[in-house]
């Protein structure tokens, strides 16, 4: 049986720049100014009640330029991070006779599978 607690969650990517922006970057597309912002509050007042307005939050500003340039980012992901899907079920949600479950499958046979 395996320890749920011994698995690491970890979304790192290879491109992500090892300090996180609090606010990251904000590039507007469509809005009353094009451009990129390192403030939410900054992005929104381009894009607030502007019809149509296109904008999306980024962690560098490489990232958010390309994405005005109509460059596809391509994030590349760390091979050495394994990524999983889990799936988990509550019955009778929300009471005391709640009973629920998860269920993580790496591959037959493999050790580290939970249910």
């Amino acid at each position: 049986i395996c320890n749920p607690f011994e698995f690491v969650v970890d979304d790192s990517i290879s491109q992500m720049p090892k300090v996180k922006r609090k606010d990251g970057y904000y590039a507007v597309k469509t809005g009353r100014q094009k451009g990129i912002y390192e403030s939410w509050e900054k992005c929104k007042a381009q894009v607030h009640k502007f019809k149509n307005s296109e904008y999306r939050k980024f962690y560098t500003f490489q990232q958010a330029q390309e994405y005005l340039d109509g460059k596809k980012t391509t994030i590349q992901q760390d091979p050495n991070i394994e990524k999983i899907w889990t799936d988990g079920s509550t019955y009778k949600n929300g009471t005391k006779y709640a009973t629920s479950g998860i269920g993580v499958f790496f591959g037959d046979n493999d050790p580290r599978n939970l249910s």
